[in-house]
């Protein structure tokens, strides 16, 4: 807590309206947690207004979901219903499926506490809809993530295929000039030894002539 009233100062000091907000956040969280319910509205409510005043709807998402945690809290349902509409309205028009999530899995439970069971299944479906749609992004991901694996692979696998073909194709040109090279030596090593039989010979009939 005493970090988060630090950053606030810092930020109020800076007029950082960003920093604000989410100092507000924290602040209010953290009361929340704490079950100190008029605290937590009072910064998430500050927080509110400024967030909407930068256009910072990404922050006013999570902080819907805190008021209407504390009106769930405090046993105003009808209430907290309405903070989560909010908030999955705004999640879902900046994409932000987290959150959607979340106001979907509390508007569900708010709508239940009302007897309201149509719009609690409504909610738990757009939930389920939403998982569904994010695992489906985690596989794709990971699907394209093995691809690109796999192609690297590939890719490693020809390399080390061609640098292999290279290495076994000098080899073989090593080996086949150093048996050129024997078999030169070897002609000329019998070549050397037929001159010198004639040369021998020519001398022993010129003896025997003699």
């Amino acid at each position: 807590m005493a970090q988060y009233k630090k950053s606030l100062q810092i930020s109020t000091d800076e007029n950082h309206k960003e920093g604000i907000v989410l100092a507000h956040i924290n602040i209010g969280n953290t009361f929340l947690d704490q079950s100190i319910y008029d605290s937590a509205k009072y910064y998430l409510s500050g927080a509110l207004a400024l967030a909407r005043s930068v256009a910072d709807i990404q922050s006013e998402t999570y902080i819907l979901l805190g008021l209407g945690n504390i009106e769930l809290q405090e046993g105003n349902a009808n209430t907290a219903s309405t903070y989560f509409r909010q908030t999955i309205q705004l999640a879902k028009d900046i994409d932000y499926l987290g959150n959607v999530m979340e106001g979907a899995r509390q508007l569900a439970i708010a709508e239940e506490k009302l007897g309201n069971y149509k719009a609690a299944l409504a909610a738990q479906t757009l939930l389920m809809s939403v998982e569904d749609s994010v695992d489906n992004e985690r596989q794709r991901e990971k699907l394209v993530k093995m691809q690109a694996e796999y192609e690297f692979q590939q890719e490693r696998d020809s390399i080390q295929f061609v640098q292999k073909t290279s290495r076994l194709t000098y080899e073989a040109e090593i080996t086949r000039q150093k048996w050129s090279q024997t078999l030169l030596v070897a002609g000329i090593v019998v070549f050397a030894l037929i001159v010198l039989l004639v040369v021998w010979y020519n001398r022993k009939l010129k003896l025997l002539n003699k």
